[in-house]
């Protein structure tokens, strides 16, 4: 059963929005305790934002927004944290992660309404019920996550998968564009990519989601206590020094 809307403009509109219209910005925490956190940004362009409320559709229903600037361009989104007890912790959420695609096509409230047939200026939203199957495509945020402490080395190493399927027309990889900021608990000593680390951050803006995407950073916490250790047998020394020599005069 489908029900036909005659939205030529809004039609056009979204077209014409869907290129970069999405945006994921995560940033991976590792703290020095062996706790961590996890923070995702999803925005959509202000306009593409407006027009599917338009059409019944808020992706952003219910939660606290925020509108911001990319590149020139306004933007709507939501952030979403979570804080892990441990390392291993994070490392699974993380590998159960998935792309926020959905936003694409709408809320919860519409999961089975789909747009099609835009480009001939038509509106089409389907209850889904005489849809074809289609083959289910992996929407893993990561192919493989591994977040380790090895004494006073921290370690985040992952690859990103890419990003397959359409919305509407376009390519998943051209709509939504990715960035990931992995924070350290010391000065990053390694890393892999053409970004270089600032301090203990190092941020990944992945223009290109056709290919897996390899992201790795490493410090090393040097930890004080040998070297204030060190100064207290230094000053203990002095002292012991200074109390012969008197008594020897």
């Amino acid at each position: 059963m489908k029900r036909y809307i005659a939205l030529v403009v809004a039609a056009i509109s979204l077209v014409l929005c869907l290129a970069g219209c999405a945006r994921e910005d995560m940033t991976i925490k590792m703290n020095k305790d062996g706790t961590g956190s996890f923070s995702m940004t999803v925005a959509i362009k202000e306009g593409y934002y407006e027009e599917l409320k338009d059409l019944g559709v808020d992706p952003f229903k219910d939660k606290e927004s925020f509108e911001a600037e990319y590149d020139g361009e306004k933007y709507v989104g939501v952030t979403e944290t979570k804080e892990y007890a441990s390392f291993e912790e994070m490392q699974k959420a993380l590998s159960e992660l998935e792309y926020e695609t959905d936003l694409l096509n709408g809320n919860d409230e519409a999961e089975d309404i789909v747009f099609e047939d835009i480009e001939s200026g038509e509106v089409v939203i389907s209850d889904g019920e005489d849809e074809s199957d289609e083959e289910t495509e992996d929407r893993h945020v990561f192919k493989n996550v591994e977040i380790t402490k090895d004494g006073a080395k921290y370690v985040f190493s992952a690859v990103m998968n890419k990003l397959e399927g359409d919305a509407h027309g376009q390519k998943l990889s051209d709509v939504v564009k990715v960035s990931v900021t992995i924070e350290m608990p010391a000065k990053i000593t390694e890393y892999k990519g053409d970004n270089k680390p600032d301090g203990n951050r190092i941020v990944y803006d992945i223009s290109n989601l056709d290919e897996d995407v390899e992201l790795y950073a490493a410090c090393k916490v040097v930890s004080k206590v040998p070297a204030i250790i060190g100064l207290g047998i230094a000053v203990v020394a002095g002292i012991a020094c200074i109390i012969l020599k008197k008594k020897r005069k």
